[in-house]
């Protein structure tokens, strides 16, 4: 299983990327920080 990040910019509502990559079988964090974007696999 994968960790993705999905940046969180404040703009767009995530709820469907997200459901889409739990789907799929990723762990998924939603941030605006950096460094957990950084530390994802993808």
């Amino acid at each position: 299983m994968y960790s993705v990040a999905v940046v969180d910019y404040g703009i767009v509502n995530l709820k469907n990327v997200v459901r889409a990559l739990a789907y799929v079988g990723a762990s998924i964090h939603t941030t605006s920080d950096y460094k957990r974007v950084l530390a994802a696999d993808r």
